[in-house]
């Protein structure tokens, strides 16, 4: 019972950010990173950091979202780069004007500026740009190895968006 109460005290507290070492993240290797999901009716997001005794990722804040009828109906990279949006605004009061990884498992996400505006439309563009200016770098993570997974599949009103989105399928 001791070791499961020391190891539930270790992982699932909240930790607070260690400025100094995101600050100097190029030689402590310890940024803020945030992990992030898009599912069919929700979005999630968490900030962590790596802790310097345990060397495993800590979260310091999570955010889930539900999508509306209208955002439901965006592709997918469309939702994932929403909630890359949402979580750099969202998480711009702790990590802003620090260096900070977005994770996610949209690989063209990673890739917007590549691609011609005509086919991002002006509110892609408009994210990308806001992503961009907070200092946000997006990378690719294979999605069965992101731990925000749960958070995109279980907004706080799930019940309510599930029975719009059913009512709407009618």
């Amino acid at each position: 019972f001791d070791r499961l109460r020391k190891l539930a005290g270790e992982y699932a507290m909240l930790t607070v950010p260690d400025y100094e070492a995101a600050k100097a993240w190029e030689t402590t290797g310890r940024p803020f990173e945030i992990f992030l999901d898009a599912s069919l009716y929700g979005v999630g997001a968490m900030l962590c950091q790596v802790d310097a005794e345990l060397g495993k990722h800590r979260p310091i804040a999570f955010l889930s979202r539900s999508l509306t009828p209208t955002q439901q109906a965006w592709p997918a990279w469309v939702c994932e780069l929403w909630a890359m949006k949402e979580a750099s605004m969202e998480f711009g009061v702790i990590c802003g004007g620090y260096h900070t990884v977005l994770w996610t498992d949209h690989k063209n996400n990673t890739r917007i500026s590549l691609m011609p505006p005509e086919e991002c439309g002006e509110k892609v563009i408009r994210w990308w740009g806001e992503i961009l200016r907070a200092g946000h770098h997006p990378r690719f993570l294979a999605g069965k190895l992101n731990p925000s997974d749960g958070l995109s599949r279980n907004p706080v009103d799930r019940d309510e968006v599930l029975r719009r989105r059913a009512a709407l399928l009618k």
